[in-house]
């Protein structure tokens, strides 16, 4: 069934592609990039909050880590391995973290790739299949969480 109008990119889309690339991004750069885009409204927090959380990214904000009891930020300690074998290096947590944050780049492109398709319009064999290829991708997701 062709679709009369193109849908425009919801806002939970948009910032998850957003954060996607550019990480570290801040609930107020995010609601300039969707001013830019030239969409009305904002963005909420909470919105940006549950997002980036989704993305493993919750804590990622770029605004450097709290002081130390002294006051100051400083490396974080080593464990027994000694210098150069920071504690998560490897390990089962940051693997894991690693590949939901490959998963979720995968659904992001998928979704991209899934919009326009829908722009195109007529191609109903092609969007069902990339939907069930997002549902797949995005059981895996949950499952690595």
């Amino acid at each position: 069934m062709p679709v009369s109008e193109t849908r425009t990119q919801g806002k939970s889309m948009f910032v998850k592609e957003w954060l996607y690339d550019h990480p570290q991004a801040t609930t107020e750069a995010v609601n300039v990039a969707w001013r830019d885009a030239g969409y009305a409204g904002t963005i909420s927090p909470s919105l940006v909050s549950n997002v980036r959380s989704g993305m493993g990214l919750a804590g990622n904000t770029g605004r450097g880590r709290r002081g130390t009891k002294s006051g100051t930020s400083g490396p974080r300690p080593m464990d027994s391995a000694g210098p150069g074998h920071s504690r998560g290096n490897g390990s089962a947590s940051t693997v894991a973290r690693k590949r939901g944050q490959d998963l979720m780049g995968l659904e992001v492109e998928l979704d991209r790739l899934l919009m326009k398709v829908v722009e195109v319009g007529q191609l109903p064999e092609v969007e069902a299949s990339l939907r069930k290829a997002r549902r797949h991708l995005y059981a895996n997701l949950i499952a690595t969480s």
